[in-house]
């Protein structure tokens, strides 16, 4: 047997069971969840003779901006809970590096890199 043809089946095993696995921890944590309860948001914690389980119920919150603009005036700015994050548009940047390689230059001296994980998929042959 080819080494890689070994080592992709090792892989694609072990991602099966990982899935399996991760199916049977979303059962239990679910059985968990319907002992112990849960907020809509914060802890509830119960105990059991061995275990202290603790279920922590979060909000998704997204802003609607157009609405937000709306109202934003009327409201103290000192209690606007909003903020502006500056992120980096790496499809921009990398058009500026294919035009503009001295402004790319430039722009690299504010970039920090470092390697990414890298990815592995293993797909079987037809």
């Amino acid at each position: 047997m080819d080494l890689i043809d070994e080592k992709a089946r090792e892989l694609n095993g072990l991602h099966l069971q990982k899935n399996a696995i991760a199916a049977q921890i979303l059962v239990v944590e679910s059985e968990l969840i319907a002992l112990v309860g849960t907020k809509p948001e914060g802890r509830t914690k119960a105990c059991g003779d061995d275990y202290t389980v603790m279920t922590t119920g979060k909000l998704n919150r997204k802003l609607d901006v157009s609405i937000w603009d709306q109202i934003k005036g009327d409201i103290p700015e000192e209690m606007h809970p909003v903020r502006t994050k500056l992120e980096l548009d790496l499809t921009k940047l990398r058009k500026v590096e294919e035009l503009s390689p001295g402004i790319y230059k430039q722009i690299t001296r504010a970039i920090t890199e470092k390697p990414a994980k890298v990815a592995v998929k293993v797909e079987p042959n037809l």
